[in-house]
């Protein structure tokens, strides 16, 4: 297994960063910073016990995020670029699964804009392992965010990493209707994007006791 280089982690928290760090370490899922390059900038406890274990997200020698399959990494890439770039649409998917040579159930990875104004743009990885945790049924997260029945499958369907089409399809809803439940989820949530609200259900769905 590959551990990651001292250079890796690069960030060091002041005292006033100590709770929210000590807070990250208490997620079950792995939260990675990276730069543009997906070069790997922070990560906390989880997320070098995941990349060391070379199934479906790595370290590259440059200590750059990638994937096992090499199409994978290309588009990993790409929402990162995008979240550096802060290009990422509304209702554009911004999660991906990833294949896992062990043949396990597939990593499901989150990419999303670290802040607006932060200079340099940086992207935020959050990386969940079903086999490790499991994401709360379609009726939890209604009950949590106060969501309808549907509302609350369409945002699970996107926490499991598919694309919007995709879950309109497995609802038997049109896409058009799908962007209006999304949209009711959004200010149900007080999120005004796909990557806040699903960054908020992941990180409910992801605290390590």
């Amino acid at each position: 297994m590959q551990a990651l280089s001292p250079n890796a982690v690069r960030w060091a928290p002041g005292d006033g960063d100590r709770v929210g760090l000590a807070a990250l370490n208490r997620l079950a899922m792995g939260v990675v910073v990276v730069d543009e390059a997906a070069r790997i900038l922070f990560a906390n406890t989880a997320g070098p016990r995941i990349l060391a274990e070379r199934d479906g997200l790595l370290a590259s020698g440059s200590d750059s995020c990638r994937a096992s399959i090499a199409s994978e990494t290309a588009a990993l890439h790409g929402l990162v670029t995008r979240a550096c770039a802060d290009s990422m649409l509304e209702d554009e998917a911004s999660g991906i699964a990833l294949t896992r040579p062990s043949q396990k159930r597939p990593l499901i990875v989150l990419v999303a804009a670290e802040q607006a104004n932060a200079s340099p743009r940086r992207a935020i990885i959050f990386v969940l392992d079903p086999e490790r945790q499991v994401l709360p049924q379609a009726e939890t997260i209604s009950r949590l965010f106060t969501l309808s029945p549907m509302e609350g499958k369409l945002v699970r369907g996107l926490a499991e990493g598919k694309k919007l089409e995709a879950v309109a399809q497995d609802l038997e809803i049109t896409l058009s209707t799908a962007r209006t439940y999304l949209k009711q989820a959004f200010s149900k949530t007080g999120t005004g994007r796909q990557s806040e609200l699903l960054k908020l259900v992941l990180t409910a769905s992801g605290i390590d006791a």
